[in-house]
């Protein structure tokens, strides 16, 4: 009986030592399980898509938890059975506790194994977390960058379009300015027309003569109201002679009005053949205006321009831009002239562009241009914009000149 409870004492004190590292590897667990809360408390603070996985493993812990209390509730209930057993039956029970205690050793180190699995986990989430909020802030900020970019670009737009409707207000202006002025030159011409009418016939005076009365009149029918009359057509009143004189003055006015301004036009037309000069090579205009030379334009467009009516290709684009971005304004630069900005343009809309006059009306009345239409092409954005603009306004001043 003695040594029996030598042995038992010792099998006690075995598992009290047991129990004791037990406890302590459980309270290093405990541990270690508060700081994965405190690592999943502040993931979850800083991005809250980490709050179902870690709630999981929260509710995986607890499961856990239980089920160790109830593992650690029956390892007691056990032990306590055993040293029953044992009092019984101290060789057999005490072989099979052994088996017992190496066999929970070892559920417990697996466990001890599945609960650092999942601490790793846990912080593979966090470090994860930290990794998408670090990309979050970055896509902010070049969000943010992005932002005030276009906010630029669209003052940088209002402003244009506040130039834009400025100038389209002063063309309009000008335009009722030259209409008014046109009315009044076609009243004084229908008045010299009127003039130039022959009183008895009615009809545009070819020999126009003046007689007795002061009044002018074609010359074949005051001849025939004289042979059968001695008043005046206009007056009633007695001739003191039948005589004529020829009115050299409305003669002049009357050739004026018939071909006067027309036949000099032709002449001086006909004088002057362009196609006489040797035709431009293919791309040689919209060379010379991708190097934005004003003068290379006029003289080309002197002479016959088979390819009046290209359009830009990428690379003339590229070029243009790249040339445009080198005296441009650093703030606008890197947005307003891309390369592709140009594409589709043509000869008219770089000359419109770059405000040439002389070359856009060169260009509207070359032989066989045919692209006026592209001069308000959408596609070409606010480039297109700006040549139909200035369009109206090199028209204005071309019809002024020819009035």
């Amino acid at each position: 009986k003695a040594v029996a409870q030598i042995v038992v004492a010792m099998a006690s004190k075995e598992v009290a030592e047991k129990a004791t590292v037990l406890r302590g590897e459980m309270a290093d667990l405990r541990a270690e399980r508060d700081n994965a809360r405190e690592a999943k408390s502040a993931a979850e603070a800083d991005l809250s898509s980490c709050r179902d996985a870690f709630d999981v493993a929260r509710a995986a812990y607890d499961d856990e938890k239980l089920a160790a209390q109830m593992d650690m509730e029956i390892r007691t209930m056990a032990v306590e059975d055993a040293q029953a057993q044992f009092r019984r039956a101290m060789e057999r029970e005490q072989v099979e506790y052994m088996h017992a205690a190496a066999a929970k050793e070892a559920a417990m180190q697996a466990e001890l194994s599945a609960l650092r699995v999942e601490r790793d986990v846990a912080q593979g989430a966090k470090s994860a977390a930290e990794a998408d909020l670090v990309t979050c802030r970055n896509t902010l900020r070049a969000a943010q960058v992005a932002c005030n970019e276009e906010e630029s670009r669209a003052s940088f737009f209002q402003d244009q379009a506040e130039a834009l409707e400025e100038a389209l207000r002063e063309v309009q202006a000008e335009c009722d300015n030259h209409k008014d002025a046109l009315r009044v030159s076609q009243d004084q011409l229908l008045s010299i027309m009127e003039e130039c009418q022959c009183p008895i016939s009615h009809s545009f005076m070819r020999e126009p003569v003046v007689a007795a009365d002061g009044h002018s009149y074609e010359r074949q029918a005051i001849t025939r109201w004289l042979a059968t009359h001695g008043t005046s057509p206009m007056t009633g009143a007695q001739l003191t002679n039948t005589l004529v004189v020829p009115n050299l003055i409305i003669t002049r006015v009357c050739r004026f009005l018939k071909r006067g301004r027309v036949e000099d036009e032709q002449s001086e037309a006909s004088t002057q053949n362009p196609q006489e000069a040797p035709a431009v090579a293919r791309g040689e205009l919209m060379a010379a205006a991708v190097r934005r030379d004003r003068g290379a334009c006029m003289e080309l467009l002197a002479r016959v321009v088979p390819d009046i009516n290209a359009t830009m290709t990428y690379e003339d684009s590229a070029a243009l831009a790249a040339s445009l971005r080198q005296t441009s304004h650093p703030s606008t630069r890197h947005w307003i002239l891309h390369d592709s900005r140009f594409v589709g343009a043509t000869v008219l809309h770089i000359a419109a562009f770059f405000a040439w006059e002389e070359v856009c009306l060169a260009v509207l009345h070359a032989p066989g241009f045919t692209a006026h239409a592209a001069a308000t092409d959408h596609r070409l954005g606010w480039v297109g914009q700006l040549t139909a603009l200035r369009l109206v306004r090199f028209w204005l001043v071309d019809w002024d000149r020819a009035a």
